[in-house]
């Protein structure tokens, strides 16, 4: 859904709000009472490396129930101000009727900045939303007479059953049935990559089942030596690659992999040569937009296309890369007027991330057939809109705890299990049990092999192995399987205690994957496994074991 102004008066016309969709009647089930406690109110919370937690509350919980008599306005109003859209919330809601078993849902492009509400008048409980309004997130814009104004597009649908099975219905179908494996070396060399270390690590991982060697931040040259906060430049660090990218490539193909490799296009670090260049950045108030360690280019400016078409789409033809990380690791808070001739901060923010959205287009028309990876701190653009724009994305930023399997569950809600990219960081002190934990984790979607594979040892290797085998041979079940979640809910991601049993179901086939988090004894949970079904593979730790017992 969404919505367009046509100006059809001889003046301009100045809008302060624009909703996308407006969805009410939300339940019509009852009459002119609805059963206290009968609906839900759902949103998915958002902070580094803990994306996508559940929040699902009764509506009288936020005031949203009728009141006396008719009258009187009840507002839960949230949002996102900037260019990291999923940094505090998803810009996704819901309302539940339990007894009926029926969940609405509606969820925003996500651009940018963005405001979704519930609310209830009367008896008309309603979700509406689409951008910001001027007061919240200051959103507006001037139409000229005959000319009109297109809203960013919103997504509802209703369905019966459990959260992930009506969410899919939001998501742009994948056709896919092949997961190619990613060695990513973040965390392997944490922002220190070199020529060497690739060499190194390509000769090890060619025997073993991997498609494609990525080099994240740190390759470039830096004033200060640092990844964050000296990129932006863009030239290749000689003294950690003296023969510059191609060579590198050059190896990883020889290896039998695609090459990648990592940019931050859209902002520059602060100690950058290219932060000087004040004409090139965005601006608000006439000073340019500076956070801790970042500064941020003005995509809307020909000059500024022209230096990044010069220092990355050229260097990726030239080089030979098959993969591109784009990663976006600050925002610009409210935004800023004047970009692109924006008339108000957040619509300056919609022309913005339209050009860095170009950018991506240009990309793909100079490397025909590039995956390009959606990286933002992790997860903070998980929306509709970044995610449908790119061939996978970066899961979280959770690179090595236990809360893995927690957040990559519940992000099946607004992202296919084929784009949903997460890590698994191994160590040459990690025990059986730990690789197994870590591994499995990323069968909820895709591989993202990481860690010092230089000191494994060959009892280590049988393990990734193993289970690296068992994903490529289920990669389709992967794929195209329906997600699902049974257990109960996990209170802290930092130290979870429970279980949790998720996985894939499609045709005559099921994908069980168990996890157990820090339980203080042994447990015994039932597995509702339809009548004659039976086992027909399995890999895992040996400390989780099968009883074909019923009860």
């Amino acid at each position: 859904m969404w919505t367009a102004f046509i100006n059809g008066r001889p003046t301009t016309q100045h809008l302060v709000w624009l909703a996308s969709f407006c969805l009410s009647g939300v339940s019509p089930f009852y009459g002119d009472q609805m059963p206290a406690g009968t609906l839900d109110l759902i949103r998915l919370r958002s902070k580094w490396a803990m994306e996508g937690r559940i929040e699902e509350r009764p509506i009288e919980d936020y005031d949203l129930e009728t009141s006396w008599k008719p009258s009187g306005l009840a507002l839960e109003q949230f949002g996102q101000n900037g260019t990291m859209p999923v940094r505090r919330f998803f810009p996704y809601v819901g309302l539940r009727d339990r007894a009926a078993d029926v969940t609405w849902l509606a969820e925003l492009a996500g651009q940018a900045s963005w405001q979704l509400n519930v609310s209830r008048l009367d008896d008309r409980l309603a979700i509406f939303g689409g951008l910001p309004d001027a007061d919240n997130g200051q959103w507006f814009t001037d139409i000229a007479p005959g000319k009109d104004y297109t809203s960013p597009y919103a997504y509802l649908t209703v369905g019966t059953g459990d959260l992930l099975t009506v969410s899919r219905r939001l998501q742009t179908p994948i056709k896919t049935t092949e997961l190619p494996i990613i060695y990513n070396e973040w965390g392997t060399s944490w922002g220190n990559p070199s020529a060497d270390l690739v060499h190194e690590s390509v000769a090890l991982l060619q025997d073993h089942h991997v498609d494609c060697y990525v080099i994240d931040a740190g390759w470039y040259d830096s004033p200060d030596g640092n990844w964050d906060g000296g990129h932006g430049d863009w030239l290749v660090d000689v003294d950690r690659f003296p023969a510059g990218m191609a060579p590198v490539v050059q190896d990883i193909h020889a290896h039998g992999m695609q090459a990648g490799i990592w940019y931050e296009y859209e902002t520059v670090g602060r100690n950058s040569t290219k932060s000087a260049d004040t004409e090139a950045l965005v601006k608000r108030d006439g000073i340019s937009v500076t956070t801790m360690k970042r500064r941020f280019l003005d995509l809307t400016q020909p000059a500024v296309q022209t230096y990044l078409r010069e220092r990355m789409v050229q260097h990726l033809v030239a080089s030979g890369f098959d993969y591109l990380k784009v990663d976006y690791n600050d925002s610009t808070g409210i935004g800023a007027a004047g970009i692109g001739g924006a008339t108000s901060p957040a619509e300056g923010l919609q022309r913005l991330t339209d050009a860095a959205l170009a950018m991506l287009q240009e990309v793909r028309q100079a490397v025909p057939g590039i995956t390009i990876e959606n990286c933002a701190s992790g997860g903070h653009r998980l929306t509709p809109t970044w995610i449908d724009a790119t061939d996978v994305s970066s899961f979280s930023d959770a690179h090595e705890t236990h809360s893995i399997p927690i957040i990559a569950t519940n992000e099946l809600n607004v992202i296919p299990a084929a784009k949903n990219l997460i890590w698994c960081v191994v160590h040459p002190e990690d025990s059986p049990d730990e690789l197994y934990f870590h591994l499995i984790a990323t069968f909820l979607g895709r591989v993202c092999f990481s860690g010092d594979i230089r000191q494994l040892q060959p009892s280590q290797w049988q393990i990734i192995d193993q289970c690296l085998a068992f994903y490529q041979h289920y990669a389709a079940l992967i794929a195209q399987g329906a997600p699902f979640r049974e257990g109960p809910a996990v209170l802290s991601y930092h130290d979870p205690v429970g279980y949790q049993i998720s996985g894939f179901k499609q045709d005559k086939q099921m994908l069980v994957l168990v996890f157990g988090y820090n339980l203080p004894a042994r447990r015994f949970v039932n597995l509702d496994i339809p009548t004659g079904w039976r086992l027909t593979d399995a890999v895992g730790s040996t400390a989780i074991q099968r009883t074909d017992q019923a009860g």
